[in-house]
Parts: structure tokens; sequence; C-alpha cells
């Protein structure tokens, strides 16, 4: 993966060109300056895929004038970046150009120093795509019409509602009591009509009797 040139970059712009976005809070100033940079980034990136000598002309040139009136048509060819930088659009003339001669300054310098030309150049910008991904914000790549490169947000989960959850779990109770309190219903005994008595069962019991009535009698005598 290729140098995070970009964060490099709005450090420097940070520290060197403390009058940028001067009013701004500490985050919202850091916000504009590296949406102001990646832009300018975009804009290399584009003339290295279409002209790539005309790459190293900008470079090292320092054409900061050129790439800064780049960017800042592209801001207002849209209406997203439009509104996130309009509060500063008194600014944004010398904010881009400032930003600009610093970026392309730096790069000639790496250039001379490392020695990348044209595609070592060409890669570390393209790198730079993946260290925006996590930079910038999703409007950034319709402007520059990358929309490839947003990333995708999973889907948040739901956040935990102890209210909700308090209800659902005292309803449970209610519906368990309900259940188990059910009102016991009693089936009544089916009525059984009595059956007459056989005729064997007639004989056999005056016999029965008479046997007992003995027994006893010679049981107490």
């Amino acid at each position: 993966m290729a140098f995070d040139f970009l964060s490099y970059i709005v450090q420097q712009a940070e520290q060197q060109h403390p009058s940028i976005f001067t009013d701004e809070t500490k985050l919202q100033r850091h916000e504009l300056i590296t949406h102001l940079i990646a832009l300018h980034l975009a804009e290399l990136q584009d003339i290295a895929e279409q002209k790539p000598d005309r790459l190293y002309e900008v470079i090292h040139e320092v054409e900061d004038d050129w790439l800064s009136k780049k960017s800042l048509k592209n801001i207002q060819e849209h209406d997203v970046a439009h509104a996130f930088f309009n509060h500063q659009r008194l600014k944004m003339q010398s904010a881009g150009l400032q930003t600009a001669h610093l970026l392309l300054t730096e790069l000639k310098q790496l250039d001379q120093n490392a020695n990348l030309e044209i595609d070592g150049l060409k890669e570390l910008l393209q790198g730079q795509f993946l260290w925006m991904q996590q930079q910038v914000q999703s409007w950034f790549w319709d402007t520059i019409d990358k929309p490839e490169y947003k990333v995708v947000e999973s889907e948040p989960e739901p956040e935990f509602d102890q209210a909700q959850v308090t209800k659902e779990f005292n309803q449970m109770i209610h519906q368990q009591n309900h259940e188990h309190h059910e009102p016991v219903v009693h089936v009544a005994a089916p009525n059984v009509e009595p059956v007459e008595a056989s005729v064997l069962f007639k004989l056999i019991n005056p016999i029965v009797a008479l046997l007992i009535i003995i027994f006893l009698f010679k049981a107490i005598f």
C-alpha cells in the first residue's frame, strides 16, 4: 500500500499555514483542509492517467495556480461540495492556492529525493484513494466522478431499548401467569344407568346371606 501522503500533507498544511480556515474549530478545520487537499490529489491523479507527461510538468513547474483553479472549479460544479465549503467561500481562493503550492512542492522534493519518476508518482497518487476512503465523506467520490470508491457502511445494529425490552418481558410474564391460572373445568361424571341384576345373582344372593348368618351364630354360641 502506498504511503499515506494525504495525511502527511494535511498535517503540514495545518502546521505551516495556521491562517487557513483559522476561524473554524480544530476538527472542522481539519475536515476542510483534508477535503481540499484530497481534491487536489484527485486532479493530479486524473491527469496522471490521461497525460502522464503533463503531470510531471505540473509538479516540477509547481503550477499551483492551475491546480487550485481546477479544484475550486470542481467544487463550484457540484452542489454538495459547494455547500460543504460555501461558508468559507471568501477564503477558498487563498486556501486553495496555499494547499496546492504545498502539495506540489512536496511532490517535487519527493520525486527528486526518491527518484520516483512518472511511474512512481502515478503509483503514489493512485494509492491515495485507499487512504481517502478512511478520511473523506461520501459526496467526495461523486464530486471526482469515482463513486466506486464509496465505502459501503454496514447497517447499524438496533440500539438497546430498555423500556421496550422491559415491556416485552412483562408481557411474557403476564402471559405465562395467565396460562398457569386458567380456571379448572370440572367435568361432571356421566350418569350411569343401574344395570338390572341377573337371575343367577338373584338366586345366589339369599344363599350367601344365609351362610353368613349361620357362621356368625356359631361364632357367638
